[in-house]
């Protein structure tokens, strides 16, 4: 099959019905023929003496195993894992950093933050509430522009989380939970269908913004400095040391040019309101 996720393209070849299932539930997958794809991947069970006994799967992008094995039930986690694995150790030309990034009439918003942070939740909450989805995991930045560039992939959520957007939002299209990963318990969300109709389509940095849930806590905002939003992009960045003085120029054009917040929040309205003001 052939996965489209806006700046990059991968064919994927599988013999795993849940991969295949999952893959064309969330992205819409194609059948793949003779178009052109940046990433050759492979999820399929290992034909040893395991397959008999807790069987595993492998991951491979061009005939290199990156991963060791898992369980054959984490085969479609271990797809998007490999995936994000693919652009953060390959892309050499734009700066790839982890965070959510989300857009209002190409005004985007950039959410680093580590895990356990609620950065995903807040993206779900986002993109189904009329904001646009660019990514959840990996955000691209055009050297040249600043600009972000679109990476158009399914909102990954763990342990609580699941349920919660799942109570939220009933209609929205997900995968079945998975247990006992190394993040716990994972689903994978679709993007809304208006995201995908533009996922090749830029948008603007309006500002960078950290979140963290924290339930005693209505809407704390506090605005950082650019040595502070430096040293934060700096943390959250995946290959800017592969880009060298490119790579350092954009994190401190970044830090320097654009507004940056830490945000504590429990209210989900006044959270989206306060977002909403930064781009309009």
């Amino acid at each position: 099959i052939l996965i489209d996720s806006g700046f990059f393209k991968f064919r994927v070849d599988t013999q795993i019905s849940t991969v295949f299932k999952n893959a064309s539930l969330l992205y819409s997958a194609e059948p793949f023929t003779n178009q052109s794809f940046d990433f050759w991947v492979e999820v399929n069970q290992i034909k040893n003496f395991r397959r008999f006994f807790r069987p595993q799967v492998n991951f491979r992008c061009d005939n290199a195993a990156p991963f060791l094995p898992l369980p054959l039930d984490q085969a479609y986690p271990l797809l998007e894992w490999g995936m994000n694995w693919c652009i953060t150790a390959h892309e050499c030309n734009f700066l790839v950093i982890h965070a959510a990034v989300l857009a209002k009439d190409d005004k985007a918003i950039v959410f680093p933050a580590p895990p356990g942070s609620g950065k995903s939740t807040l993206t779900a909450i986002l993109a189904y509430s009329g904001w646009r989805l660019l990514s959840d995991e990996l955000t691209i930045i055009d050297p040249k522009t600043l600009e972000i560039i679109p990476c158009l992939r399914p909102i990954c959520l763990k342990n609580s989380s699941i349920e919660i957007i799942k109570n939220q939002f009933p209609d929205v299209v997900a995968t079945e939970a998975v247990h006992d990963t190394t993040k716990g318990s994972v689903a994978h969300f679709a993007p809304p269908k208006t995201s995908l109709t533009h996922r090749n389509r830029r948008a603007e940095i309006a500002a960078i913004v950290y979140p963290r849930f924290s339930p005693d806590t209505a809407l704390d905002v506090v605005k950082l400095s650019s040595l502070t939003a430096f040293d934060h992009l700096v943390t959250n960045g995946f290959n800017h040391n592969l880009l060298q003085r490119k790579g350092f120029d954009v994190l401190s054009n970044c830090a320097s040019k654009l507004p940056s917040f830490y945000m504590e929040y429990c209210d989900q309205q006044k959270a989206d309101e306060f977002l909403s003001d930064l781009v309009s």
